[in-house]
């Protein structure tokens, strides 16, 4: 019982920096996304003004 909690434990550890791992390079491009359409955004604003 000890030994599947510690196995599962490690399973758990591998897919948490897995997904860190995944996901964060995601983050990072919706946030580069989200600024390049609000600058966009912005632009087209002053432009109109």
């Amino acid at each position: 019982m000890i030994s599947y909690l510690s196995s599962n434990h490690e399973n758990i550890n591998k897919l948490y920096k897995f997904t860190y791992l995944f996901m964060f390079p995601q983050t990072t491009e919706l946030l580069f996304l989200y600024i390049s359409l609000l600058f966009t955004y912005t632009c087209k604003i002053n432009n109109i003004s």
